[in-house]
């Protein structure tokens, strides 16, 4: 599995692109899109 760089520098995002990122995990985790932290 390829290991994704999750970093995130909001210091260089707009409030939109920031709502965009936020909206997005969002939609993951309503749709099941999700890992145990405890096997990550």
């Amino acid at each position: 599995m390829q290991k994704m760089n999750g970093a995130i520098n909001v210091d260089f995002m707009t409030e939109e692109e920031i709502h965009q990122k936020l909206e997005a995990g969002y939609k993951d985790m309503e749709s099941g899109k999700v890992r145990e932290a405890s096997i990550v």
